[in-house]
């Protein structure tokens, strides 16, 4: 198997999307079945956030973050999905890759288990690149969890500047619990910039925009919701948020 231009250049959006997000889930209950609804469905959260941003809802996000991010390995494993090795099946718009094979050669904490399945369409124009990508997770498994799901992507290339949106959909399993989760995000990139925007639902299916870094002080975040922007900051012993009003949780 080998990765065409394509391929590699939305990988590459892919991946640097999952570096940078900071993710939240939701209930299954309003959230589409179709790969590429999903999308859809997050641009039109990052577009226009339905919640209402108060203490409970910020407390909620802010938890579920912390526990997207502890899987990031496992949302990027989608970069074995188009490295051609030995360890894949099919062509290079339609097919699998067997992450124990793919992931032998790491260090032991690094490597996963199970499949991912992918297909790949798109058209190129004068100038331009546009495509959909979406990647099946079957069982896929590190040291702690396992996850089974779907990640979809749409990409837009012009000249050097790339956008795409990204949706993912995971049942995450650890010990004897699951938990579905269910956010997104958009990338824009250039040669001069990369900007970003998380899309993520609350447990009654509300959506908000946050985006959020880390530091030795804690976790400091954005929260957008119909009631406007809250700056907030979080601890192990709770947190605030300043915009409309102030936050305690």
């Amino acid at each position: 198997m080998t990765r065409n231009r394509f391929e590699g250049t939305a990988l590459g959006a892919m991946s640097l999307t999952l570096l940078l997000a900071f993710a939240a889930g939701c209930d299954d209950g309003g959230e589409p079945s179709d790969p590429q609804e999903k999308v859809s469905a997050v641009r039109a959260a990052l577009e226009s956030p339905s919640g209402i941003v108060d203490a409970t809802t910020v407390a909620d996000l802010n938890e579920l973050n912390a526990h997207i991010t502890a899987t990031a390995a496992l949302f990027q494993a989608t970069g074995y999905a188009n490295m051609g090795s030995d360890c894949g099946s099919g062509s290079i718009t339609d097919g699998s890759v067997d992450l124990a094979c793919a992931t032998q050669e790491l260090p032991e904490e690094q490597r996963l288990t199970g499949t991912i399945s992918f297909t790949v369409e798109g058209s190129i124009g004068s100038g331009s690149v546009e495509g959909f990508a979406q990647y099946t997770y079957e069982n896929v498994c590190n040291a702690t969890q396992c996850v089974d799901g779907v990640i979809a992507s749409e990409v837009l290339i012009e000249g050097e500047s790339i956008d795409s949106t990204l949706a993912v959909s995971f049942d995450v399993k650890e010990g004897s619990s699951t938990t579905h989760v269910f956010w997104g995000a958009e990338l824009a990139l250039d040669s001069n910039s990369v900007a970003a925007k998380i899309a993520m639902w609350d447990s009654l299916d509300h959506s908000y925009v946050m985006e959020s870094t880390v530091s030795e002080d804690g976790v400091t975040f954005t929260v957008t919701g119909a009631n406007g922007t809250f700056s907030c900051t979080a601890n192990e012993d709770g947190g605030s948020c300043t915009g409309d009003g102030e936050i305690n949780f």
